[in-house]
């Protein structure tokens, strides 16, 4: 048994080297399932996604790479160890939740435009 597995075999996933945790806010909607899919196809290499919404969304089920998951709410403690946020919801929900995608330390993939929008009248 390597480093990298714990007893029985099973993958230690806090330590697993190349592989990333991913979490998509917006994931109901369209560009939030291409989103999922667009990672899967290219084999993104990520151990963990979570699959984030607001209310409207919650608990739809969801395929990711070969896996079903449910659509959970988004909340702050979501984004603990999440490596990289794709921001795929409407500018309102971006507006509500970088901060504390921020405070957490994910990176952020704002692909509703929000933030490009803050930061260059802002800045």
């Amino acid at each position: 048994m390597n480093s990298n597995t714990k007893s029985g075999g099973v993958a230690n996933l806090e330590s697993a080297p190349g592989f990333y945790r991913v979490a998509i806010v917006g994931a109901g909607s369209l560009k939030g399932k291409d989103v999922a899919e667009v990672l899967d196809q290219r084999n993104f290499p990520s151990f963990e996604v979570k699959l984030l919404d607001d209310d409207e969304a919650l608990g739809q089920l969801e395929a990711v790479k070969d896996e079903i998951t449910f659509i959970q709410s988004i909340r702050a403690e979501q984004f603990d160890k999440v490596d990289f946020t794709f921001f795929a919801s409407d500018a309102d929900s971006t507006r509500r939740n970088w901060k504390q995608v921020m405070k957490a330390g994910s990176s952020i993939v704002d692909l509703s435009y929000r933030l490009c929008w803050r930061f260059f009248y802002f800045v």
